[in-house]
């Protein structure tokens, strides 16, 4: 009688919270994202030392990837990157006259969180952010040229299965030169992506 009595309070105790209507957490786990990258504005980038200054096409186009944890519900951390090419060209600062062309790409590299603020169910609409690098690659330099970016902006995001879905997302790069070949200062990008995220 008694082993009876106290087998019905350990099933009692293991199921009160879902009986008073109490969500677990969801358990952590780790998904990947990638799909294709649209840059919709590129700040030119100006040189004084050579007194000219680069000019983008305010359309560049690419891929991105990224691996993220998730953390209860809607907090998303981890690490992507992106690669993207455009055109550029290279003028003077005073008369504007074009002495060189070519193609150019730009690279990130960040450190990147996501939360979801709004929705429910199937759609949901989140803020994103990160910190890290963005990265030139121009014909008149050579390598990679990179610098400390920050990145902010929104998304919503269509779960068609569980662990899956795809998004639409808006962000703003801001990149600060700090370089000797490179004017200082600050530029800014703005990037679409559409992203289909697969849980591990």
């Amino acid at each position: 009688m008694t082993k009876s009595i106290i087998a019905a309070a350990a099933l009692l105790l293991a199921t009160a919270p879902a009986a008073s209507g109490q969500v677990r957490d969801a358990p952590s786990r780790t998904s990947i994202s990638a799909g294709p990258v649209m840059y919709t504005t590129i700040s030119s980038i100006v040189d004084p030392d050579s007194d000219s200054r680069w000019t983008f096409d305010d359309t560049g186009f690419g891929f991105g990837a990224g691996v993220q944890r998730e953390f209860g519900q809607g907090l998303l951390i981890g690490v992507e990157g992106t690669y993207a090419t455009t055109r550029q060209e290279r003028s003077y600062l005073d008369t504007d006259v074009v002495f060189e062309s070519g193609d150019a790409a730009i690279a990130t590299g960040m450190l990147t969180g996501r939360f979801a603020y709004g929705g429910g169910g199937t759609v949901g609409i989140y803020l994103t952010g990160g910190a890290g690098t963005i990265a030139y690659k121009l014909d008149s330099l050579d390598g990679w040229n990179p610098d400390f970016a920050l990145r902010a902006g929104t998304g919503i995001e269509y779960q068609f299965a569980v662990g899956k879905g795809i998004a639409l997302e808006w962000n703003r790069i801001w990149g600060y030169h700090e370089k000797e070949d490179l004017g200082g200062g600050r530029q800014n990008h703005s990037v679409l992506k559409l992203l289909g995220r697969l849980a591990l």
